[in-house]
C-alpha cells in the first residue's frame, strides 16, 4: 500500500513539473511573439471605433455615378454584392475582395470599375488620417447600380 501512494506521489508530482515547464515556455513564446509585432507595428495603431469613415470624394451618389459610366451589364441583371477594401491613410483603395455577390463575373467586373475609382478621402480618428477597412453594398437593378 505505502509503495502504490509513493508511487502516485512520485507521478503526480513529474506531471506537475512537466506542466509547469510546459507553460512557462508557452509564456515565454508568447511574449516573445508580442514583442515582435509590438517592435514592427510601433506606428501604426488599431482603431475599435473611427470617428470619420472613409468616403468616396461626391459622396455615394457620385460613386454609383462613376460605377455606371463604367458599368455595361444587360438589364437582366439583379442582386446586390457586398465589396470589403482598405482605404490608406492617402486615400488610395486596395485589397478588394467579394463577401458576398451575384455571380463570380459580375462581381470581378464590379471589383475591377472599384479598383479604377481612386477618389477616396481616408478615414481620420482624432484629426490624423487613418487607414481603415471597409465594407459596401452595391445594389444591381436591370444592369445599373442603384443609390440606396
Amino acid at each position: 500500500m505505502r509503495l502504490l501512494i509513493i508511487s502516485l506521489l512520485i507521478i503526480l508530482s513529474c506531471s506537475l513539473i512537466a506542466q509547469t515547464d510546459d507553460s512557462t515556455k508557452f509564456k515565454n513564446q508568447s511574449k516573445e511573439l508580442i514583442d515582435e509585432s509590438n517592435s514592427s507595428n510601433e506606428s501604426k495603431s488599431k482603431f475599435t471605433v473611427i470617428e470619420q469613415m472613409p468616403e468616396y470624394k461626391g459622396g455615394k451618389k457620385k460613386l454609383v455615378q462613376d460605377i455606371n459610366a463604367k458599368l455595361d451589364f444587360d438589364k437582366s441583371i439583379n442582386g446586390s454584392i457586398i465589396v470589403n477594401f482598405s482605404v490608406a491613410s492617402n486615400g488610395k483603395a486596395y485589397g478588394f475582395k467579394s463577401l458576398r455577390g451575384i455571380s463570380e463575373n459580375i462581381d470581378d467586373q464590379i471589383i475591377n470599375i472599384l479598383i479604377t475609382l481612386q477618389n477616396w478621402t481616408p478615414a481620420q480618428n482624432r484629426r490624423q488620417k487613418i487607414e481603415c477597412e471597409l465594407n459596401i453594398k452595391i445594389i444591381v437593378e436591370k444592369g445599373k447600380v442603384k443609390n440606396k
